[in-house]
């Protein structure tokens, strides 16, 4: 570990994580859902009826955005400063089984 990081570095590489630099425009419906779950939640609070949250399954987008993390490079990559949707090559799902 020690030899192959002083190796790299002597190549001018670096332990770096990716810059948050490149902006892409925010779509003009990128709410839309969440002020249509606001409105369910409302009529059924209204109601009397209770109102449960639940996300099941883990969704990655696929494409040019952040993780967190390191890794060895000569420059930190540069991707989307925001992770929409539209700019998503695909999204990868993570199902559980318990």
């Amino acid at each position: 570990k020690n030899t192959i990081g002083r190796l790299l570095k002597k190549q001018d590489y670096a332990l770096r994580q990716n810059r948050k630099e490149k902006s892409t425009k925010s779509h003009p419906e990128r709410d839309l859902q969440f002020r249509y779950i606001n409105r369910v939640k409302k009529l059924f609070l209204h109601s009397g009826c209770p109102v449960i949250s639940v996300d099941t399954k883990k969704k990655e987008l696929i494409g040019n955005f952040y993780q967190s993390g390191k890794t060895w490079k000569k420059e930190a990559e540069q991707v989307n400063s925001h992770d929409f949707p539209q700019d998503a090559l695909a999204k990868a799902v993570q199902r559980w089984n318990l």
